[in-house]
């Protein structure tokens, strides 16, 4: 896993709070606000989850003018007015969990291929297992045995 350096500190008082963060191709490094953090691959930057940006989603919590899609709490509304060392970090963990999982990428693909081509399990060999059918008091829904039930 490779952690980023920090390459030119991010600052941290109130009227410096970063509100911007972008990714230069060309040094592999990810500048947030004046503060730089590096190397950081273009997959790890780009990485995506369910279509989400997760180090840009990740930093649109903890911005200058923080984005979100909604309040679901008053909790929502309580926000940093300074970057610290320990948003920095934590943006630094991100950045390398994410390298990680770039990394591993290779090996889920290849381990999916194999699960995929590989014999599919049928009820047969469940039932030759003694798998299945299932026992009767494995067939019940669980329900606890004292007091009182939701249903």
């Amino acid at each position: 896993m490779s952690r980023p350096k920090v390459l030119k500190p991010i600052r941290g008082n109130v009227s410096e709070m970063p509100d911007t963060i972008e990714y230069d191709s060309a040094s592999l490094s990810v500048t947030v606000g004046v503060g730089r953090l590096g190397p950081v691959r273009p997959e790890v930057w780009n990485y995506q989850v369910s279509g989400m940006r997760v180090v840009r989603h990740w930093f649109d919590y903890r911005r200058h003018a923080p984005r979100r899609r909604r309040s679901s709490s008053e909790l929502d509304m309580i926000t940093a007015d300074r970057w610290t060392v320990d948003l920095t970090e934590q943006l630094r963990d991100l950045l390398a969990a994410l390298d990680g999982c770039v990394h591993l990428e290779p090996k889920q693909v290849a381990l999916l291929d194999r699960i995929i081509a590989d014999e599919l399990l049928t009820n047969s060999d469940l039932e030759e297992a003694s798998v299945l059918p299932l026992p009767l008091a494995a067939q019940r829904i669980g329900k606890a045995k004292h007091g009182p039930t939701l249903f």
